[in-house]
């Protein structure tokens, strides 16, 4: 926060490095308990991020360090890429918590020692001081990120408990009209830690978390509205997206209601035109039938499913306005899979399915771990009609139809740039070493006994946002470790 008085020896400056309020930070001392959240009553509030809870964590010097410790948040708290109850401090930590990233600088006793003659110690004494401060001062894992774009990291265990780390890119570019070139956005899009919701009740998911251990494919999803052309009512219409070799459409319908009549099937209404229409699945076919006790396995929140035909469950129910072009409703008892661009509930099937298989023998044999029988699957979020096999390469053409805003086509092609991942790896055990090589002043050796290790990236997420005129991709990439707290990686690198 700007006006904050000069770090005090020993104290720990958190500074927002990602977030609306980017370049505010607090200072820590000793003795101070800090809590970070959205009430205007906490320490750094942070009102406009809705992914943060009133109390989210807080930050205190306990036993001769500083800790952080989540507060019951919703959406959690996160060190280095890890989830965290409770953590350990060190110089260089990235904190993450709802849509913020803060920066850990820890400030060094010895500097003070070293500045104030009235501080007198023995020369081993303050030899072992320095030293011990300097672990602190020295992250044992940095970020060398060399591209604008966003960047976190995951530990997880796999269905064989081994220990994994994932890190994750995210580039966000702008969607280029006719004879312009892709181009990065200045202002790049987070790191999504969290699932970020509709506003409708129940809610779908709008845009699904980028913090997933690994996805076999590639997700193709589009987020936003459609759009009639020249913005003249239209009563249907149909949108579309070309990626590479994949094309799906979506035939998009005004508003329709189904009629009973007294000795005959079910009528449609007449088609009310529009303009726009939010391609959300809470118009696509689905939903619930309460009365009949059944429901659509392949979409919760939609429209127009009916279990049991009765004539007060059918009379004024509202049809979809979202259907497969090839398989629309010409009956009341049409139960088309739903047609849709987003991303798909993880409680829908064929996604559910994905998670395995839960039964006794699960209880007794594997849990806590994951089912023998878990997908990796249950992570590709898209619809499963926009799921690549075999990842997208980054350079493919891209077709949209009736869905910018100010353009009925678009044509670009993918900018083709993918990132490269390596991480780099101790070679002894880090605290060991900077115990032994830290100078009294806090320096180190200019070379640190690390290995380097290029990893495969995968282009597994592409989203596109018409509305707001811009397209972000996601790159995973994994390596294997010797135990989740494992502090064995040092450097985790992002070129072009």
């Amino acid at each position: 926060m700007s006006g904050n008085p000069p770090a005090a020896a020993g104290a720990l400056n958190l500074k927002i490095v990602q977030g609306s309020d980017a370049d505010k930070e607090i200072v820590i001392g000793k003795g101070d308990v800090v809590e970070v959240g959205r009430t205007f009553l906490a320490g750094l509030g942070l009102a406009n991020d809705p992914h943060m809870s009133s109390r989210h964590f807080v930050v205190s010097y306990e036993a001769d360090q500083y800790r952080l410790r989540d507060l019951g948040s919703t959406n959690g708290t996160f060190v280095n890429g890890a989830r965290a109850a409770t953590a350990t401090l060190r110089h260089g930590d990235r904190i993450q918590a709802g849509a913020y990233s803060f920066l850990v600088e820890l400030h060094r006793e010895s500097e003070a020692r070293a500045a104030s003659p009235s501080v007198l110690a023995a020369p081993d004494a303050a030899r072992i001081v320095s030293t011990e401060r300097s672990l602190a001062s020295v992250p044992i894992l940095q970020f060398a990120n060399d591209t604008p774009f966003s960047l976190a990291t995951l530990r997880w265990p796999d269905v064989d408990a081994k220990p994994k780390l994932t890190v994750v890119v995210k580039a966000t570019y702008m969607i280029p009209r006719e004879s312009e070139d892709v181009r990065p956005t200045p202002k790049q899009l987070p790191i999504f830690n969290n699932d970020i919701m509709t506003e409708t009740k129940p809610p779908s998911i709008r845009f699904e978390s980028d913090l997933v251990p690994f996805k076999p494919c590639t997700d193709v999803v589009l987020v936003g509205h459609a759009y009639a052309p020249e913005g003249k009512p239209v009563t249907e219409l149909v949108t579309g997206l070309r990626v590479g070799q994949l094309r799906y459409g979506v035939a998009v319908i005004g508003d329709r209601q189904w009629q009973t009549q007294l000795l005959d099937k079910p009528t449609m209404s007449h088609t009310q035109p529009f303009r726009t229409m939010e391609l959300v699945y809470e118009r696509a076919f689905g939903g619930f039938d309460k009365p009949a006790g059944m429901y659509c396995k392949e979409n919760h929140v939609g429209t127009g499913f009916i279990g049991k035909r009765t004539a007060e469950r059918v009379e004024g129910l509202r049809l979809p306005n979202l259907e497969d072009p090839r398989n629309r409703i010409n009956a009341w008892n049409i139960r088309p899979r739903p047609a849709g661009f987003g991303f798909y509930g993880r409680g829908w099937s064929p996604r559910l399915a994905y998670t395995g298989t839960y039964d006794d023998k699960y209880m007794k044999e594997r849990h806590p771990l994951l089912p023998a029988d878990f997908s990796f699957r249950f992570f590709n979020g898209a619809h499963p009609d926009l799921q690549v096999g075999g990842y997208l390469r980054g350079d493919e053409d891209v077709d949209l139809l009736n869905v910018c805003p100010d353009a009925s086509r678009v044509h670009f092609r993918l900018p083709g740039i993918v990132p490269k991942i390596s991480v780099a790896r101790w070679m002894v055990p880090p605290e060991e070493w900077l115990q032994q090589h830290a100078g009294s002043d806090g320096s180190l050796p200019s070379e640190l006994p690390l290995v380097e290790e290029p990893l495969k990236t995968a282009l597994d997420t592409l989203v596109f946002v018409p509305d707001r005129g811009v397209f972000y991709e996601v790159f995973r990439a994994v390596c294997s470790l010797s135990s989740l707290e494992s502090l064995e990686i040092g450097r985790i690198s992002v070129t072009f």
